[in-house]
């Protein structure tokens, strides 16, 4: 962003985990080159009330091009641990569907077995 070849107009940082710290290098390489970036999505982060504020302020700087902050969410503990369990639980419902084709499958191996080899009387199946 600060280099002055730089045409970014657009760019979303939505859930990078972005801190106040972040928002100031932002800031700062906004005011080195401040003519072409018109949009910043950082919602879901960590930017805190001093980063949306160095950011804000742009909005109202007539050198810088930036007309949409998004800030508002942040990505916190209790929505990343429902994160957590909705991928867990995601993680299981397809090993369920996964065991499920595995044992129709493991069924019809034996039918097909025992019907093309039936002169074998006994087929042992070992978990």
């Amino acid at each position: 962003l600060q280099s002055p070849h730089c045409t970014l107009e657009a760019l979303s940082l939505s859930g990078c985990l972005v801190t106040e710290e972040g928002c100031a290098s932002l800031a700062s390489a906004l005011s080195s080159n401040p003519s072409h970036l018109r949009e910043l999505d950082l919602s879901y982060n960590h930017a805190g009330d001093s980063g949306v504020k160095l950011l804000s302020a742009g909005l109202e700087d007539p050198d810088w091009s930036l007309d949409t902050l998004r800030y508002g969410e942040t990505l916190d503990t209790v929505s990343l641990s429902q994160l957590m369990t909705d991928l867990y639980r995601s993680a299981l419902h397809s090993l369920s569907h996964l065991r499920e084709q595995i044992t129709i499958t493991k069924s019809a191996l034996i039918w097909d077995l025992s019907r093309n080899f039936s002169f074998i009387l006994t087929i042992n199946v070992y978990k």
